[in-house]
């Protein structure tokens, strides 16, 4: 995979776990657009109440040669509240007035054509890793309070 070029979205089924084609039978509700390295955060998201819609991630050309990763994750829900308290380092809510719809992440780091894919592995893996640590019956029940 050659993290660099045009990304490929694909529809991916959150009841099934898989990628999948438009001959699917699971309801298109269950199905998120995403590059299939965002999987893991798009299973994480749905554990936890927050219906993604569609995620993608983009390197920035930053100088000659050297480009800045950036993912955004779009929600079915609206947010009223830092629904997964405060975010990792480069990952933020995005606010239009008073909901976010969507969190996004926008590298500090710049990195080589020969690097994008490990750090775009690293990034997604940590954040997996910060969304296991989350609260899936609290999250739930703050959807319902705030919602």
């Amino acid at each position: 995979m050659d993290v660099l070029d045009v990304q490929t979205l694909r529809a991916y089924c959150l009841t099934c776990r898989k990628i999948v084609d438009s001959k699917h039978t699971c309801q298109t509700y269950r199905q998120v657009l995403l590059d299939a390295v965002l999987a893991g955060i798009a299973e994480r998201l749905d554990n936890l109440g927050l219906n993604p819609i569609m995620l993608t991630f983009y390197f920035a050309e930053n100088q000659p040669n050297t480009y800045r990763l950036q993912i955004t994750l779009t929600l079915a829900v609206s947010l009223s509240c830092e629904i997964l308290g405060p975010l990792p380092a480069g990952w933020k809510y995005c606010w239009d007035s008073n909901t976010a719809s969507s969190i996004e992440y926008n590298d500090w780091l710049c990195v080589t054509k020969d690097y994008a894919e490990a750090r775009l592995k690293t990034v997604v893996r940590e954040f997996e890793k910060f969304l296991d640590g989350r609260d899936a019956e609290g999250i739930m029940a703050m959807i319902l309070l705030t919602g």
